[in-house]
């Protein structure tokens, strides 16, 4: 949708009520403007250290050129260098800028490709993609101090994805990054200042499931639904909840990527295959509800 592009390109905010093909044409286009947008910061990276240094080496070339031809020369090759630098280091600032979290329209779009499995052809899901940075002013929520650590906490409520299953059931998953921006100064025993700078995050990921009470009329009498809830290893489980017509679970990712399970680097988890889970786990709980309704009618037949 050109509409939704075209605001995407201002805000990094994608918002959409369409088809799930739909959503994931947008979606790759957006994740080939994401990598655009990275392309064009390593080049004016590059380009900015250069003329660093070209400027740094200007004062001793301005100097030879100023000796030997002539004074105003040598001044003009030490501006131009100086010039050149800060033009190349405003472009590489501001384009560092408009860079976004490239793991986000990824994950949205491998969790559409599996639910699109299980709705309606042509069914149209509702989406709002927060891709501004997880630093974004509107997104720090307190600034205080861990130890010796001086922290900004950020939280970034990026996703909110809702749609409907072919079994009628109406699903709505969100996710919020909480984001710690650490700094603090260390002075070395040979009398430096060091300055030192690290980050934290760690996401919660909610899907709730409504659903019709006459398809699925025990789900309120499970008694312990968390027995029903597999979760990839590292992931930690923060909640599970039921009622008549809905089922909640929500859980927290530490460090997360989109490769396939199994192949996580270090700490991290796959973003995708948690997803799966949690909705494999909550239909795990419907089915429990399907036995004990067939369970209760064989009783009665009895």
């Amino acid at each position: 949708m050109a509409g939704e592009l075209l605001k995407f390109e201002q805000t990094h905010i994608y918002t959409a009520k369409a088809p799930v093909a739909q959503v994931l044409q947008d979606l790759k286009s957006i994740h080939e403007a994401g990598l655009s947008i990275s392309r064009r910061i390593t080049l004016h990276k590059r380009a900015f250290i250069a003329s660093v240094i070209c400027a740094m080496l200007s004062v001793f070339i301005g100097g030879v050129v100023a000796q030997n031809f002539s004074p105003d020369l040598g001044v003009a090759v030490i501006v131009v260098c100086v010039l050149a630098c800060i033009i190349l280091g405003v472009l590489f600032f501001s384009s560092r800028k408009r860079a976004f979290d490239g793991r986000c329209d990824v994950l949205l779009a491998r969790a559409l490709d599996f639910l699109s499995r299980d709705m309606p052809p042509e069914a149209p899901v509702q989406v709002i993609l927060d891709l501004r940075s997880h630093t974004h002013p509107q997104k720090l929520v307190r600034t205080g101090k861990v130890h010796q650590w001086n922290v900004k906490f950020y939280v970034d409520k990026w996703l909110l994805l809702s749609g409907r299953l072919l079994d009628g059931t109406t699903f709505r998953l969100a996710a919020t990054t909480r984001w710690q921006a650490r700094s603090k100064t260390k002075r070395s025993s040979s009398g430096k200042t060091k300055w030192k700078h690290k980050t934290k995050e760690s996401t919660v990921l909610g899907l709730r499931l409504r659903f019709k009470p006459e398809r699925y009329s025990h789900v309120a009498a499970i008694a312990d639904a968390k027995r029903a809830v597999q979760l990839p290893k590292g992931v930690t489980l923060r909640a599970v909840a039921t009622s008549s017509d809905s089922a909640l679970l929500a859980a927290t990712l530490p460090k997360w990527e989109n490769v396939p399970a199994g192949r996580e680097p270090g700490n991290s988890v796959s973003g995708p295959h948690t997803i799966a889970m949690m909705f494999l786990s909550l239909y795990q709980v419907l089915n429990l509800s399907k036995e004990l309704d067939r369970a209760g009618k064989a009783g009665g037949g009895k």
